[in-house]
């Protein structure tokens, strides 16, 4: 139902040390000096509901022997999520003027039950072709939008607002040499900080015209059939995505300046520092890559795929679940007032990708080019063998070089640095991946001329753009070795050795990019391949 916390700040000795000297968290709570108070938000169960229909309509038209096109229109209709006992409050997000009066409790009001509004132009045409231009190639193509309306990774959920699920967290000024603090005591309950009994300082909110994905997709292949057993595809692929689901912290201040109570535009319902997550519709993002394979069939025991793909992948917003420190500071906008600014390349961009995957059965031994009718002794020794391999490589993800932050904004996303001019990168190792390059040691304030990146500085946003840098590529190579030896008739003992990062390649982690911090900038520490592994294994098939 709530908690209280000490960790010793108000019983630690400032005359000793300001920073740290010691204090002991029982003390506190002994004197009744808590630093933190917190109700976590105790949730029962909730019953959302929605249902989803779909028409689809399709015809394939053979439009001469060698053309054919298919064409097809859907239409899609996702009801709105509504809870089955009203519990879900929303907040009015375009009204902040008016909280706390700006909560929307479900079907009171006038508000519908769930507090957003229905969508119904949910058309989706698609249409493709294939052209056999001879007997040995054929170029095929397609169009074709797709839907999807699902919330993202963070699940900020309208079902997890007061006064269904209280969330609340405060904590204390910690004490000086001039000043003992402001210690909360237990006698004052949930109630510091200025907000009511029951309120919270964190609100979840959906924007009342949210609306699904749209996917365009669309590509564009010549295969052809070279010989018998080999074939060779080309292809351009793309996509465009409108109306993604993303999240923003949406109280953050209109204007920054020089402090973070006046301008946060819902501090009358959250309180300073509190913050209300809104989901909306609107990040974007685009896809374009030219695929290539090369594809053996089996041929006298060998055969084998290789793919490249080189593609550049933009977006707005690198999504809850991204890559980790490559993407960037986090998963919120820097500036909600400015979506394009966060426009970049995505976290999972990768420039230059290859995948490799051959097995090779050697042409000894019983039903083999070589030595069919040898005998069983023989055959044991010579008959039975192949190998495999399987490789992935690909060029580094983006990385955006982030700050502490110093806007004074309450963005909840981290900060971007400032950017003065382009990094050059010279003599690049794993103690200095942005090389040594004077440019390549970031500015502690403004520019000093040299700098390529410097700490955000106050009261304003990092001017770097998402994916500036690249952090190191990943290579690994696995292979196989299989043994089978014939028992009868169709049954057989299969004895293999597994070799994973077969070649023990190094592939790196990427380095510090936090260009407030400069005893680690640039610098990696640790490797994101795994160091080899042989497995043995032995399997009797019947």
């Amino acid at each position: 139902m709530g908690q209280f916390a000490y960790n010793g700040i108000f019983t630690k000795d400032l005359t000793v040390n300001p920073t740290f000297g010691k204090g002991y968290g029982f003390a506190d709570f002994v004197i009744d000096a808590s630093e933190l108070q917190a109700v976590s938000g105790t949730a029962g169960r909730v019953g959302q509901r929605q249902y989803r229909t779909a028409y689809f309509a399709e015809d394939q038209w053979k439009v001469t022997p060698k053309l054919t096109l298919n064409l097809g229109l859907r239409y899609g209709y996702d009801q709105p999520m509504y809870e089955v006992n009203n519990k879900e409050v929303n907040v009015d997000v375009k009204h902040p003027e008016t909280c706390p009066a700006c909560l929307l409790v479900a079907g009171e009001n006038g508000a519908s039950r769930a507090l957003y509004n229905a969508f119904y132009t949910q058309f989706m045409p698609r249409v493709s072709f294939a052209y056999q231009m001879n007997p040995q190639m054929v170029i095929r193509g397609g169009y074709a939008i797709t839907d999807d309306f699902e919330g993202m990774g963070a699940a900020q959920r309208l079902t997890q607002n007061p006064p269904f699920i209280p969330q609340y967290s405060y904590s204390s000024t910690a004490p000086s040499a001039a000043s003992g603090g402001t210690p909360i005591r237990v006698s004052q309950g949930f109630n510091v900080g200025g907000l009511t009994p029951g309120a919270s300082n964190k609100y979840e909110a959906w924007d009342p015209n949210i609306k699904p994905e749209l996917i365009q997709q669309y590509n564009l292949t010549l295969q052809t059939l070279v010989g018998s057993h080999f074939t060779f595809q080309v292809g351009y692929v793309g996509n465009v995505a409108q109306h993604l689901v993303v999240p923003e912290p949406y109280n953050q201040q209109t204007i920054p300046g020089p402090t973070n109570t006046a301008t946060q535009p819902f501090k009358a319902l959250v309180g300073v520092g509190g913050q209300v997550y809104l989901t909306l519709a609107e990040g974007y993002s685009n896809y374009n890559a030219l695929q290539v394979q090369l594809r053996q069939r089996q041929w006298h025991g060998l055969e084998y795929t290789f793919n490249y793909t080189w593609s550049k992948n933009m977006t707005n917003n690198p999504g809850y679940f991204g890559t980790g420190g490559v993407d960037g500071p986090g998963t919120y906008p820097q500036n909600i007032y400015d979506p394009h600014g966060d426009y970049g390349v995505a976290a999972f961009d990768t420039r230059n990708a290859v995948n490799f995957v051959g097995v090779y059965a050697l042409p000894f031994g019983h039903g083999r080019d070589h030595g069919d009718h040898v005998n069983r002794f023989v055959d044991w020794a010579i008959g039975g063998w192949k190998v495999s391999a399987e490789a992935v490589l690909y060029s580094g993800f983006p990385i955006t070089i982030g700050s502490s932050n110093a806007s004074a904004s309450n963005n909840g996303g981290g900060a971007r640095a400032n950017q003065y001019r382009k990094l050059i990168i010279k003599n690049r190792s794993l103690a200095h991946w942005f090389g040594t390059d004077p440019s390549a040691t970031p500015c502690a304030a403004a520019s000093n001329g040299v700098c390529a990146y410097g700490a955000e500085l106050p009261n304003s946003f990092g001017t770097a753009r998402v994916g500036t840098e690249r952090a190191p590529g990943y290579r690994v190579v696995d292979a196989s070795l299989f043994k089978q030896f014939r028992t009868y008739k169709e049954q057989f003992i299969q004895f293999r050795i597994d070799g994973f990062n077969v070649g023990n390649i190094a592939s790196y982690y990427y380095p510090g990019s936090t260009a407030s911090t400069l005893s680690t900038f640039g610098q990696i520490t640790s490797t994101l391949s795994p160091a080899r592994q042989l497995q043995y294994s032995l399997k009797y098939e019947f």
